[in-house]
């Protein structure tokens, strides 16, 4: 759009955030609209890989200080590979010197505001040269209670970082772990040094299924041995098999939970950190371990399936082998936070979005929307290689990343896009969640219908079909997400404290509900039944469960259908979308409507009304009215890329000009507001073409070179401008239509960007274009009867990549996996088409009336 230019009910959340922060602020807008006390974290994050720890004082500080200029507010730090020929100078993993660069950059961070993470080890999982075998990762091993090892030893380890991967269902071998990072955090903690959390990558522990003495603590958990010929049992049909898989299965998960969730998480307490974790690919329930993260977080990997014009997509991404991301994957992470009171949910943002060199701004930014709507509040980049300013480009590349960093064609925009994160992120980390759907994760059916394959469930991000979207429970999601209702998922063990928990009033969520699941726990039935005590709506949809989960004796095989007999559940509900959404609407529970205008959305909570984040990333321009399921007083738009604001007019139903890849903020308020009025723009006139008379500039090498059409400059006649990465300016003048005399504004559109645009118009900034639509709003007034328009145009770094790799550059000379493209295999530009680049139009001039 361009203008001119309560209180939860569960472990306790956002009415109490809201208190303090009305507190802080006595004035609703106030509170929205001024930065928050934690504006480090309002604004985007960074990984930042230290590439065989080789660092040092002067180029942390150069790093950091760039960082802040360009708007980042933290880093997170990851030892990693090195760099061939850089020996000299790796800083063995906890070395003294090593320890040196940490205690320089925790300093030098406070000096400029920004916030600091760390994960421990190296690369990822958690391991080390201290992880013996006793400690080490096992599997299941038919000759020995203890298991076996699996050999896996820590991936893309940092030189003296290197060894095996730790167990994570033994608490014992994670303290072991960890015990060698005591002396540093003490070291940090007498320096009073602002390290915010500890960060726990994604689980990657493969063939890991045991760990010592697993059979005698199954035993002592479940009440019976298992039997002789586990884990052949794995591929039988037989009932018997399953049930035990269950039991099996759940009894790991209570070890993750325990070694990697409450161990890992009271560790980091313990010296006054944070414990930001990703927990997807675990085996154990996802909700659960997520719940005990100070800050959960998910990941973004890949591109989501957007059909927003101009937004490329890589034809090389693997959907086959990765998947796409998707918002009933991020959920996982931002539904305890929601649920649990947490003020950050995060995400790893922009992994593999494209393959190397061909990440475009416009592309990230609709993945930054996707994971708004979803519920993310925090985002981390993935990421920046700290890469020597004085070895230039290409320098240090990591070799899964989108590099952000300073030697990247990015840079010079990224200060654009952080902006834009930072103004969404201090509208959604200063509200609260306001859902109305607490949707039931039914694991036991997972981890019974699963276990037929013989392999634990890894519910990881690039194996959903199996674990998320093909089971009753995914599809289930799917339709209250495309009907428009708010909601969180919610886990066995969540439940149970929610029951023992209970809130005078429940005003955010107000209905639990079950999709259809053949297994549930005796207890959770129970916690269910009080909380529909308490006023809880429990629905179930197409029955009610038939079974316990795991191996019970026969006396227990009824207790489950007796219980809920006894309990009078009201008839269960269908799936189909139109009952459901009847039932729902019989509890007060009323979707909204943007999903019926193709526009995505949040809403969340503020003292004096709701606040929406909605987004366009459908494939056309949208203007129109939507209702609101929440009634309101006063309201007013809120553009977080133009940082524009204003009062709309009220009533039921809400004006909305959202073009493809658009975003605004809709703020509803509960009284009368004081603000200039929101304006609206109404095209009155034909658009004027500005397709002739064009000139072409790149500084000390073309000057005023003549265009008959705008096309890409990599067709231009010209022997190395294929291969050239940077800026060109392009030059036009222009006359104002007569017919377009008193009109109030013009939209300046530029058509297709490659990739990111500075506009001059007669000698003044008028703004930078970096995602789509590449439109900017005139305001009449700064227009004359004769203009100059310069846009000076900015490409990626791809092209100059291919010369490098066509003269045999040896530029990519790393440890580990080197540099692989996006379908893991040897990276190779050489064959590569150049990506077109510049202004390709075409550009209009469009003539419009606000109102």
């Amino acid at each position: 759009m361009f203008p001119h230019t309560k209180k939860l009910i569960c472990f306790l959340s956002g009415s109490l955030i809201l208190a303090s922060l009305i507190l802080q602020t006595g004035c609703e807008q106030d509170l929205l609209f001024n930065p928050s006390d934690q504006a480090m974290e309002t604004k985007p994050w960074t990984r930042w890989w230290w590439m065989g720890n080789s660092v040092t004082e002067k180029g942390i500080t150069e790093h950091l200080e760039a960082f802040r200029m360009a708007g980042l507010g933290g880093v997170e730090i990851v030892p990693i590979y090195g760099q061939k020929g850089d020996e000299d100078n790796f800083i063995p993993y906890l070395s003294d010197r090593w320890i040196d660069m940490l205690l320089h950059t925790l300093r030098e961070a406070n000096r400029l505001g920004l916030g600091v993470d760390m994960t421990l080890g190296s690369g990822w999982p958690y391991g080390g040269p201290w992880i013996n075998e006793q400690y080490a990762a096992k599997r299941i091993s038919p000759l020995s209670d203890d298991g076996e090892l699996t050999g896996q030893r820590v991936k893309r380890a940092a030189p003296g970082s290197e060894g095996l991967v730790v167990d994570h269902f033994s608490p014992e071998a994670m303290k072991h772990f960890l015990q060698r990072f005591d002396s540093l955090m003490i070291l940090i903690q007498e320096e009073n040094l602002p390290l915010r959390a500890i960060f726990n990558d994604s689980y990657e522990v493969y063939g890991a299924d045991w760990t010592t003495g697993f059979g005698t603590l199954f035993e002592n958990k479940k009440g019976y041995p298992l039997p002789e010929n586990f884990p052949a049992s794995f591929g039988s049909n037989a009932e018997d098999s399953l049930y035990i898989w269950q039991d099996y299965h759940s009894t790991l998960g209570d070890l993750t939970l325990q070694t990697a969730g409450h161990t890992l998480r009271g560790w980091c307490l313990q010296y006054g950190f944070q414990y930001r974790y990703q927990a997807h690919g675990s085996p154990a329930n996802l909700l659960d371990l997520y719940g005990l993260a100070s800050i959960p977080e998910t990941e973004c990997f890949g591109s989501s399936a957007f059909n927003i014009p101009l937004v490329e997509y890589d034809p090389d991404y693997s959907v086959a082998q990765f998947a796409r991301p998707h918002p009933l994957i991020y959920k996982f992470a931002s539904s305890p936070a929601h649920s649990m009171g947490k003020r950050l949910a995060s995400a790893e943002t922009a992994t593999w979005l494209a393959d190397h060199f061909k990440v475009s701004l416009a592309q990230v930014k609709p993945q930054v929307d996707e994971l708004f709507v979803s519920g993310i509040n925090h985002i981390l980049y993935h990421g920046i290689p700290y890469s020597p300013f004085e070895k230039g480009f290409p320098g240090r590349q990591f070799y899964a990343s989108t590099n952000f960093g300073p030697n990247s064609a990015l840079w010079g925009y990224f200060d654009d896009l952080n902006a834009y994160i930072r103004n969404c992120q201090r509208m959604l980390q200063n509200t609260a969640p306001d859902n109305d759907i607490l949707l039931y994760y039914p694991v036991f059916d997972l981890w019974h219908n699963q276990g037929m394959d013989g392999n634990i469930i890894m519910q990881g991000v690039h194996n959903p079909e199996a674990w998320l979207y093909s089971t009753a429970f995914g599809r289930t999601a799917q339709s209250l997400l495309d009907m428009g209702f708010t909601f969180d998922y919610i886990s066995d063990t969540q439940i149970d404290h929610l029951a023992n928990n209970p809130a005078d009033e429940h005003k955010q969520y107000k209905v639990l509900l079950i999709p259809p699941c053949r297994f549930m726990p005796l207890g959770t039935v129970q916690r269910l039944i009080e909380l529909r005590s308490q006023g809880m709506v429990v629905i179930f949809l197409e029955g009610l469960p038939e079974e316990l989960p795991g191996y019970q004796p026969e006396a227990n095989r009824d207790a489950l259908k007796i219980l809920l007999k006894d309990s009078e559940f009201s008839t269960p509900v269908t799936t189909d979308p139109a009952s459901l959404a009847k039932e729902l609407a019989r509890h007060d529970v009323l979707p909204e409507m943007f999903p019926e205008t193709g526009l995505d959305f949040i809403r969340k909570v503020h003292p004096g009304g709701h606040l929406y984040f909605i987004t366009n990333l459908d494939s056309t321009d949208f203007d129109g009215y939507c209702a609101l399921a929440k009634k309101f007083k006063a309201a007013e738009l809120y553009d977080p890329l133009t940082d524009s604001r204003g009062r709309i007019p009220g009533g039921e139903r809400i004006r909305l000009q959202l073009d493809a890849g658009q975003s605004v903020f809709l703020i509803t308020y509960n009284k009368s507001i004081e603000q200039a009025p929101w304006t609206y723009r109404k095209v009155i006139d034909q658009p004027s073409p500005l397709d002739e008379g064009w000139k072409f500039d790149i500084n000390e090498k073309i000057d005023q070179y003549p265009l008959e059409s705008l096309v890409s400059w990599t067709r231009l006649p010209f022997d190395w401008i294929p291969y050239y990465t940077g800026k060109a300016s392009y030059t036009i003048d222009f006359s104002i239509p007569p017919t377009a005399n008193g009109m109030d504004a013009f939209i300046l559109d530029l058509g297709d960007v490659r990739n990111m645009a500075t506009i001059r118009l007669n000698g003044k900034l008028a703004g930078n274009l970096w995602c789509v639509p590449y439109r900017i709003s005139l305001p009449a007034e700064i227009l004359e009867e004769n203009n100059t328009l310069v846009l000076e145009v900015q490409n990626l770094d791809a092209n100059q990549v291919i010369r490098l790799d066509r003269a045999g550059a040896a530029w990519k000379n790393f440890y580990d996996i080197n540099f692989v493209n996006i379908r893991y295999e040897r990276f190779d530009a050489s064959a590569w088409d150049p990506l077109p680049s510049g202004l390709l139009g075409p550009v209009r001039l469009i003539p419009v009336a606000l109102e």
